[in-house]
């Protein structure tokens, strides 16, 4: 089964890597409606996985999907609205991390009539973002932050934030956006550089209307 809570990258995006890295509010220029409907219609990655995203009326980012349940024997719809600004016309997408309620693993959760499982919690200011490429009309690209390099951004006082230790070998990074030191560091070419090199994830238009 796909794990698509908000989409195929957001889900991924929470499991890559020991290290995690997460924004305390949204940062840069809300995307422009005749930018936004440039995402408009259906994506598939290298896995042939499905998403689609549309603008709304109201000028809102949607992410739609569908993915196959087989314990319930049925498909288990998705519909997220994404935050989709830009900085230094590079398009870049924030949404609330999801945090379970239970202290239970996703997986360990039994549902049953007497005990459903408790539902996911959004935290609007614990944000996980993103870089996103459209590199032609037909092909899309994102990338991830880089954790290694956020980490060393706020250790050396360049970006204002925090690092915790969750181990011995993974931590998460918080950056603090609207603090002085933040807000300097975005104006410069520098946020560029907190993103991985090489895209994480490929996608390819199906279809677009």
């Amino acid at each position: 089964m796909i794990a698509l809570r908000l989409c195929i990258i957001l889900a991924l995006l929470a499991l890559t890597g020991c290290d995690k890295t997460y924004i305390d509010a949204a940062i840069g220029e809300k995307l422009q409606r005749v930018d936004a409907t440039k995402l408009n219609g259906k994506w598939s990655d290298e896995e042939h996985n499905v998403f689609e995203l549309r603008l709304s009326n109201k000028g809102d980012v949607v992410f739609g999907a569908l993915s196959w349940d087989d314990k319930k024997q049925q498909f288990d719809g998705a519909n997220k609205i994404l935050d989709v600004r830009t900085i230094d016309e590079t398009i870049y997408v924030f949404h609330p991390a999801e945090e379970e309620s239970s202290d239970l693993k996703e997986d360990s959760v039994v549902e049953t009539k007497a005990e459903p499982a408790k539902p996911v919690e959004l935290a609007p200011d614990k944000l996980i973002f993103f870089q996103v490429n459209l590199v032609n009309a037909s092909e899309m690209h994102i990338y991830l932050p880089d954790p290694k390099a956020i980490r060393n951004a706020i250790e050396t006082g360049n970006l204002a934030g925090e690092v915790k230790k969750r181990n011995k070998s993974s931590s998460d990074a918080f950056i603090k956006a609207l603090e002085e030191k933040s807000k300097e560091f975005i104006a410069s070419n520098k946020w560029a550089t907190l993103f991985a090199k090489e895209p994480t994830f490929k996608f390819k238009r199906i279809n677009a209307d």
